[in-house]
């Protein structure tokens, strides 16, 4: 078996392992869920997940292989139109139903952002130039897709909800698609990191904005079910339609 695939394997292994721990070691035994620990504080998982991927991307020389280096043309960036539309409207929205304090705001800010960038480096990095040594480009995209929706689903351990960790899967598996393109049309995985960011970072900013005190309804919890999997499917379908070609084209042909 290739070499480049088995470590990009092994190293994104290793990553999610040092996630996973940490997360359920800072969410501890308390009735806190994830999501209000990262309005409450720093993270510390991803925060040694960056540290961990840094190291191995300049040790293994791996850097300009796996994008980080700026876009390559300034249209390529442009074709990010479609989720900064979304993102736009996330912050709207948060604006209408109320923004958090400032201060959740900028511990959702700092871990959005330490997210966004560790999660692209792994998966639309690391991951995927490991498996597009072994398979064909279509494949390996698919690989490294549907690997990010899966360890999604791992949340279900640490939130032990299983049915929305399953849909987030479904919904991160769709995302995934979306970002790689980014990244094989900018030929830099930049745009990627930052528009995971602030997609995340808007989503969290309108949610974060219901009432506490909010009746909890079966309309309500099936929207939250289905909510993800709606806004995640037009940017699917838009990467589908930027990585048209593909299985005709190499990574150097799709720029642009």
């Amino acid at each position: 078996m290739n070499n480049k695939f088995v470590a990009s394997i092994v190293v994104c292994t290793i990553y999610l392992l040092l996630i996973i721990v940490g997360q359920k070691l800072q969410v501890g035994a308390g009735n806190i869920s994830l999501n209000d620990l990262a309005s409450k504080q720093i993270l510390i998982a991803p925060v040694v997940g960056l540290i961990f991927l840094t190291v191995v991307t300049l040790v293994s020389g791996w850097s300009r292989e796996i994008g980080i280096v700026p876009p390559r043309t300034l249209k390529s960036v442009s074709l990010a139109w479609l989720p900064a539309l979304f993102i736009v409207c996330f912050f709207l929205l948060g604006a209408v139903i109320g923004f958090p304090p400032e201060q959740t705001l900028l511990f959702i800010g700092v871990n959005t952002l330490l997210v966004g960038i560790t999660e692209e480096m792994g998966f639309r990095g690391i991951l995927l130039n490991g498996a597009a040594s072994r398979f064909r480009l279509p494949a390996a995209i698919a690989f490294a897709s549907v690997a990010f929706g899966a360890v999604h689903a791992l949340n279900g351990f640490i939130t032990e909800e299983f049915l929305f960790s399953a849909a987030q899967a479904v919904s991160a598996a769709m995302g995934a698609v979306l970002f790689t393109a980014l990244l094989l049309r900018s030929g830099s995985i930049i745009p990627g990191m930052i528009v995971h960011w602030l997609w995340d970072f808007g989503i969290f900013v309108f949610t974060a904005g219901r009432p506490e005190d909010a009746n909890v309804t079966p309309a309500s919890s099936a929207l939250l079910l289905m909510g993800p999997l709606l806004f995640d499917l037009p940017g699917f379908l838009y990467g589908l339609w930027l990585l048209r070609g593909i299985g005709k084209r190499t990574k150097e042909e799709m720029v642009g």
